[in-house]
Parts: C-alpha cells; sequence; structure tokens
C-alpha cells in the first residue's frame, strides 16, 4: 500500500495507518479465502475491481481490497485497540461474504478518490431559463457520474413544446431537446464496458405533462433519430389520481408546469384538489383518454422494457422524509425514494447482506441470531461512510449530512431457499422470506437508535414519522385506512413476529431517536452478487444454465446447488451439462 500512495492511489492517512498497523493487519489477511470465490466472481475482481497503477498493472489481491473496504468503513476511535477490532471483525464478515458494500464503495476505499456512494437524485437547478439551469444541472450530473454514482433527474418541472417562455420572449422546444442532450452527454461520458462503472442516468416524469407521449417514444424503435434517447432510463412518476380515472375510464389533462405550477410539489389529497382545480378554470387545458395514455406505456414496456412505474402517492405517504417536502424521483434501480430538490441532492450508501451464509447446510436452519449481529454492524459502518465519502457536489453533502440515509439490502435469498430445501414461493419459503427481512429491519432500527445515543440523530430528526414512533409497517397501516376509507379494498398482513416492536420503540427510538432517516433498501445487487457466487438480491433462478460474458469469452453456468445435489448423490456425469443445454435448464 506504500507504493501504492507513492504512485498517488491511496489516500496518505489511510496509508499512514496501514503503516502503522502493518503487522496486525498482514496477520488478519486470510488469502486462502479467495479460494471460495467462483470463477465468475474473480473474474469480475480481476476486470473491474481491484486497483491498478497508471500502467494497468494489478497492485492488490482480493484480500487486499477487502481489508482496504474494511479500514475506509469500519469505526474510527481514539484507542488503537478498539479500531483495530472494528477493522478486524469488518473484515471477517467480508471476507466469510456474509456481506458486501456496493460497488463505489469497493472500487474507492482509501484511494484519493473516496466517493464511496451509489446514487443521486437530482431536481435540476433554475436559471434564466431552461437551458441554462439544464446545463448547470448536466455539470453537476458530470461530477457524479465521474466518480463511479448512478443518477437520477426528475424532469416534470420543465416547460412543455410551445409554452410561452416570458424570459426570453420565445415559445419553449419542450423537454425532449433536453433530455436529447443529456443522453448526448450520456454517450459522450460513458465508459468503456470493459473498464469500470458506466454512466447510468435515469429521468422521471409525471403523466399529466404535455410532453408525456414524446417522452414515452423516446426509446422505442421506429422514433425518429433525432428524437431518440439510447443512453437514458425513463421512469414514471404515477399518482392515484391517474388511476382512479383509468379505472373509470375517464379522460386525464395535461398540464404544462409553467401555466399550472405547483404539481410536483403535491401528492395525495392536496395534489387532487390543485389538479381538479386547473381543470375548472382552465377548461382550454389539452386532453387524452386514460386508456389511450395507458396503452402508449405499455408498449413502450413491450418494446423497450421502459419506463419503469413508481407510484408517487404510495412514496411519499409511506416517507420517514415526508415532513420535509415531496419526493419527485427515484434512481435508476428505483430501491431508493428519499427527498431532493434544487439545493439537496439526496443520496443512497448502499450495503447487501448474504442471507445464504446464515443457513446451516447440515441442519437446514437459519441463524437469525448471527445475522441480526452483523447487520447492526453494517448499519454502523454504513452511517460511517457518510463521514468519509467525497461528494461530488454541495448539494449531495448538505442532503446526506441533513438526512443521513442508509440502505441495507440481501442478496442469495433464493441460494437460501435451496440451502434449506425450500421451494421459492411455497407458504414456508415466503413465511421465512418476511422473517428475515423483519429481523433486518429490527436490527437496523435498533442499531441507527443506538447510534443516535451515542452520537446524536440526524438533523431533520424532529417532525418525522419515526420522531413519533411510527415505523414503516405503521406507514403501511395508516395506507390501508386511508384507502379503505376511499372505497378501495386493501390487504395489510398483521405484524406476527417474535421480535418486541412496542419494546424498540419505547426504550430506544422515543428516547434516543434515530441516526438516520433510513436504514434498508432492496437493491438489485447485480455485480456484487456476482462477485460474492450469490442469485441476485430477493430474485429468483430464472434457469438451471445459463450463460454469462466476461472479458475472455462466454462461458456456461451451472446451478451450483443442483450440480452439488446431484454430485452428492453420485448423478453428475458431464452429460448433464448438454442434457441441460438441450432442455433451456429443464429438470
Amino acid at each position: 500500500m506504500d507504493r501504492m500512495c507513492g504512485k498517488g492511489i491511496i489516500d496518505p492517512k489511510m496509508n499512514e495507518y496501514v503503516q502503522e498497523n502493518a503487522d496486525f493487519l498482514e496477520r488478519a489477511l486470510r488469502h486462502d479465502k479467495d479460494k471460495e470465490f467462483s470463477f465468475f466472481g474473480l473474474r469480475s475482481l480481476f476486470d473491474k475491481y481491484l486497483l491498478k497503477d497508471r500502467n494497468g498493472i494489478m497492485v492488490e489481491r482480493p484480500q487486499h481490497m477487502l481489508m482496504r473496504e474494511a479500514i475506509a468503513v469500519s469505526q474510527y476511535s481514539e484507542d488503537p485497540e478498539k479500531r483495530r477490532n472494528a477493522v478486524l471483525k469488518t473484515y471477517e464478515m467480508l471476507s466469510e461474504r456474509r456481506y458486501t458494500h456496493a460497488t463505489p464503495t469497493l472500487f474507492n476505499a482509501c484511494t484519493t478518490t473516496p466517493q464511496l456512494s451509489s446514487c443521486f437524485l437530482v431536481v435540476p437547478k433554475g436559471g434564466k431559463n431552461q437551458t441554462t439551469g439544464f446545463l448547470q444541472t448536466l455539470a453537476d450530473v458530470s461530477e457524479i457520474t465521474s466518480n463511479t454514482g448512478g443518477v437520477g433527474i426528475a424532469v416534470q418541472d420543465y416547460p412543455a413544446m410551445g409554452s410561452y417562455m416570458k424570459e426570453t420572449n420565445s415559445q419553449s422546444k419542450g423537454l425532449i431537446p433536453l433530455l436529447k442532450m443529456t443522453d448526448c452527454f450520456v454517450a459522450a461520458t460513458k465508459q468503456d464496458s470493459g473498464n469500470r462503472r458506466q454512466t447510468a442516468v435515469a429521468v422521471y416524469n409525471e403523466l399529466w405533462h404535455p410532453d408525456i407521449i414524446n417522452f414515452l417514444k423516446m426509446r422505442r424503435p421506429g422514433t425518429d433519430e433525432t428524437d431518440m434517447a439510447k443512453d437514458l432510463f425513463f421512469g414514471l412518476w404515477v399518482n392515484d389520481l391517474f388511476m382512479e380515472r383509468l379505472v373509470e375510464n375517464g379522460t386525464w389533462t395535461l398540464m404544462c408546469p409553467k401555466r399550472c405550477p405547483g404539481l410536483s410539489d403535491l401528492y395525495g389529497e392536496e395534489f387532487k384538489k390543485k389538479y381538479e382545480e386547473y381543470e375548472r378554470t382552465m377548461p382550454d387545458l389539452p386532453k387524452i383518454q386514460c386508456k389511450k395514455l395507458w396503452s402508449e406505456i405499455i408498449v413502450a414496456q413491450i418494446e423497450t422494457g421502459l419506463p419503469f412505474m413508481c407510484f408517487k402517492d404510495a412514496v411519499n405517504y409511506k416517507s420517514n422524509q415526508k415532513h420535509i417536502g415531496t419526493i419527485k424521483c427515484s434512481n435508476l434501480c428505483t430501491e431508493i425514494m428519499e427527498y431532493s430538490s434544487s439545493d439537496e441532492t439526496a443520496v443512497c450508501n448502499l450495503a447487501s447482506v448474504a442471507v445464504n451464509m446464515y443457513v446451516d447446510k447440515e441442519t437446514r436452519t437459519f441463524d437469525f441470531g448471527k445475522m441480526t449481529g452483523d447487520v447492526r454492524i453494517v448499519t454502523k459502518n454504513l452511517d460511517n461512510v457518510i463521514d468519509r465519502t467525497r461528494y461530488p457536489t454541495e448539494e449531495a453533502r448538505r442532503s446526506n449530512l441533513r438526512h443521513r440515509p442508509v440502505g441495507i439490502g440481501i442478496q442469495g435469498l433464493a441460494d437460501a431457499f435451496m440451502l434449506m430445501g425450500m421451494v421459492y414461493c411455497d407458504p414456508e419459503s415466503m413465511i421465512l422470506n418476511r422473517r428475515i427481512a423483519k429481523h433486518i429491519y429490527y436490527a437496523a432500527v435498533e442499531a441507527s437508535c443506538d447510534l443516535a445515543k451515542e452520537r446524536g440523530t440526524y438533523p431533520a430528526f424532529e417532525g418525522s414519522p419515526a420522531c413519533q414512533g411510527l415505523l414503516q409497517f405503521d406507514l403501511w397501516r395508516e395506507e390501508q385506512e386511508r384507502k379503505t376509507a376511499r372505497g378501495f379494498t386493501t390487504k395489510f398482513r398483521p405484524i406476527v413476529t417474535e421480535l418486541d416492536w412496542d419494546m424498540l420503540k419505547r426504550d430506544k427510538l422515543l428516547k434516543h431517536g434515530m441516526r438516520n432517516s433510513y436504514v434498508v433498501a432492496p437493491m438489485p445487487t447485480a455485480s456484487t452478487a456476482q462477485i460474492l457466487g450469490n442469485n441476485e438480491s430477493f430474485e429468483p433462478f430464472t434457469s438451471n444454465l445459463y450463460t454469462r460474458n466476461v472479458t475472455n469469452g462466454m462461458f456456461k453456468v451451472v446451478n451450483k446447488h443442483l450440480f452439488r445435489h446431484l454430485f452428492e448423490n453420485n448423478m453428475w456425469s458431464p452429460g448433464w451439462g448438454d442434457l441441460l443445454l438441450d432442455t433451456h435448464g429443464s429438470v
């Protein structure tokens, strides 16, 4: 590491700690653990994750990377022994593949560019005209993406095509040219596929925007090349009022945010009231049949897999940040729902727990105690990330320090089911799934409360639902009651669990508060699950045999659990691979 520091790769302060504790850290390294990575896990590490010098020569092994990560995220302490123990415990968890931080943390931990956060939610800046403000926003996006961050942008407040622009005494060209400019920007800054994390930008719009039809066509085949956006991802921020009118086969009024301001800042009944007021007072506004707009959405999804659909009212009613303002968009993977504004760029700080690593293969039982103990450490490590990451913009720093959100997700759920002899959608699997989720959430909230006692609550805690003793399931129950009152039939599973939620609220949450506004997030874990050799997130296995492309070529991959079962029962032979190939992975 000393050599890498001299070459400008490792942060000098981190290098100083490593040199002072070199003997201890060297003894702790377990290079034999590298053998437990799968071929594709090692291939991913070698191709993208392990540090290289400026000549492209690899300068660390996988265990060095994990130790670098542990040093960066573990609890700092004035007591050298306590810090060593924290580093050692985190390294042990990482080395045993019980959890992992997100890709940016693996890339940048302990380096001279320590940007450790994953995704950023941007609300565009204002300006003398729409183009000026958007260019300022793209400058921020450039800073974020060049530091391996993904971006979600809320674009619903930009004037529609033909809107009168008082500032320039002209008519707006609308949203599409700005998105085309964004697409060209993403294409220009996109990293090579063989390099590290590619630039990823998702743009979110609301259904009342007059440019919505053209928005939906920007990735569809047959769209004019000048209006296509091949490198952007598209999302819709859908409100309940549209869905109600769709069910009733009603009409939908399109409203330019220049002429009908404020809609993006409202949700629920307040949105409905303002929206219907605009309809009454401006009868000349353009209209479209709800089913026609819905058909455009469905066709776009069939042809392109986009747009993503997130439900604005559900998100905001159940947000622990709803006392701050309205959430206007999500990120590329839609696992975070956070408040952002032109002054605050929301940030997500992520890690995932490999739940399959808590299954006893002999007894086929799940060790909840070990998992929850690890989750408490992961929560504290993610809180440390907030203080140690390098922020690409001031707006990101301001938001992250004000709200301190962390996101703990899972990977390997399907692997856990197989190790326990369960079928993915059986009732017993669903029960285990819920128990795992409850224990993770409970442990994360408890750890956040302990951190609040030690370090203080996050600055925006006062006024939040959590401040009133309301956790996520309480907000879901409120949503059920609200919809039932409006005549909708809804189902809500009662919180039946061995966990004492009342004690947690009484003795910790209401007494000490929380350190973090959010604690869980079901991210997709596409890259990190490949490294750890697990199935992604909570997804099922889609095939027992598939092909995977890596830098060195294309390879066949067989379901490792099926292989182990056949091998242990003396049923495996080389012909199984050909048979699975012929049957497209079916047994």
